[in-house]
């Protein structure tokens, strides 16, 4: 286990006759951000919930590597009854600090999330949508724990503070922590998590390296060629294993073409005397994976790996 922050092992949540989730095997490498994703209903937040022991499966174990586990709940779990600091400040004492290092502990994790000029000395009910939002992220983050087990932390938070919050973890994740991060913001996730957990109907569908799942999952390069005349020689639809659209005047075409297609691969395509005018590459990305793996899910069904 000392590898491993987090280890699942027959897990299984049923209600009813319902499984909403089913994990035979889950181990988290200590010191990785995982990124949890799929659709809504996939069995992401029973996961987290399970795993930070707020939800007890119906069948199978949990097992956690030494250390504090830190649980940001995707709904306001808050203390409404006493002031906006109490709440950070009471994260960290439960992680046992006291005194003055509780009080640094809590101007750290306030300072992290942008709240040092929120009227913390007020109730909750004062603060607005995003602040309360920040206020969870902030108690979690004054525990300083080893494992963060964060369900759609960014909801209700506009881009600069969805940035800032990115630049926290990772300075977590380099202090030594791991961190398992579902949510919808793919842009923020892009280049911070080291590896996906992708659920479909509370399964898992992939687990390994982000990289692995865009290359997985996303199977074509949409290209758009700019033509100095339009070619009519040339018809919309499939033609040697691409999928092609014109623009009105016939000059701009989008390609759908395989992965890796090369620009030389491309104007091969054209006849002899087109002229390109201009040529631009759609760069994939994690949203284009997931819009992918989530209307073919059962593709790669099957063993995941550990990474």
């Amino acid at each position: 286990m000392s590898d491993f922050a987090l280890q699942l092992r027959g897990v299984t949540k049923v209600y009813g006759d319902k499984t909403v989730l089913d994990v035979p095997e889950l181990s988290i490498s200590c010191g990785k951000i995982v990124g949890l994703l799929g659709e809504n209903g996939a069995g992401k937040s029973t996961l987290i919930d399970i795993a930070a022991g707020v939800c007890a499966p119906t069948t199978g174990s949990v097992q956690h590597a030494e250390g504090r586990v830190g649980w940001c709940a995707q709904r306001l779990v808050i203390d409404w009854f006493v002031d906006s600091w109490t709440n950070v400040w009471l994260g960290a004492c439960l992680a046992g600090a006291s005194g003055q290092q509780a009080d640094e502990l809590t101007q750290q994790a306030i300072d992290a999330v942008g709240l040092s000029d929120a009227p913390l000395r007020d109730t909750p009910e004062v603060l607005s949508g995003g602040q309360q939002q920040r206020l969870i992220i902030a108690r979690t983050l004054a525990m300083c724990p080893s494992l963060y087990l964060l369900d759609e932390p960014t909801v209700g938070l506009d881009v600069k503070n969805v940035e800032g919050f990115a630049v926290e973890l990772r300075s977590r994740q380099q202090a030594g922590a791991t961190i398992v991060i579902s949510s919808h913001e793919f842009e923020s996730l892009e280049g911070l998590i080291d590896d996906v957990l992708f659920l479909a109907d509370g399964k898992i569908i992939f687990f390994g390296p982000a990289g692995e799942f865009v290359d997985q999952f996303v199977t074509t390069d949409s290209i758009q060629v700019t033509l100095a005349e339009p070619l009519a020689a040339l018809p919309a639809g499939d033609e040697h294993g691409y999928h092609y659209s014109f623009d009105a005047d016939g000059t701009v075409a989008t390609i759908q073409a395989p992965r890796g297609t090369t620009f030389t691969e491309v104007v091969s395509l054209l006849p002899a005397d087109s002229t390109i005018v201009g040529y631009a590459k759609q760069p994939v990305n994690l949203r284009d994976a997931v819009r992918a793996a989530t209307t073919q899910p059962a593709a790669t069904g099957g063993e995941e790996e550990t990474p």
